[in-house]
């Protein structure tokens, strides 16, 4: 793992002013439609140097009918400032902040891409390998994954 997250950077770090990243959401394998989580590497950047540029789709998300074509591009640029923290994460414990990646017991590893309060308590939006999962952690084990 530590060579793959080498080789990752040593290719991010050959681009000289702006660098776009790419995956594909799903791909077809022996026939059938496979769901791909993206690199574990992404997580690692800094939120506020990716900046989601476009989203190019035909088709109907997965699995009610499987995309053509699907690409999803994010650049990694400098920041103009420093982010400031919002204020609406302070009291959220730090494995449920977005962008965290958690284990559960069901949906295996997602990343949390909302957090914000329901009618039971804390309620997060995860990607999971099979789509997004709205989550209260009040009644499921999650794990730091």
């Amino acid at each position: 793992v530590e060579e793959e997250r080498r080789l990752c950077y040593v290719g991010m770090s050959r681009a000289r002013k702006r660098l776009s990243l790419s995956r594909a959401r799903t791909r077809r394998t022996y026939g059938s439609q496979l769901s791909q989580m993206p690199s574990r590497f992404l997580d690692e950047i800094p939120g506020h140097l990716l900046q989601q540029e476009t989203v190019h789709s035909s088709g109907n998300d997965f699995p009610w009918s499987p995309p053509r074509r699907r690409s999803a591009t994010r650049s990694v640029a400098a920041p103009k400032s420093e982010p400031k923290p919002a204020a609406a994460t302070a009291g959220i414990p730090a494995m449920y902040q977005v962008g965290k990646r958690l284990y559960h017991p069901k949906f295996g590893i997602g990343t949390v891409q909302e957090v914000g309060e329901g009618n039971h308590g804390l309620k997060l939006k995860i990607r999971f390998a099979d789509g997004t999962k709205t989550i209260l952690p009040k009644f499921v084990e999650l794990k730091p994954a």
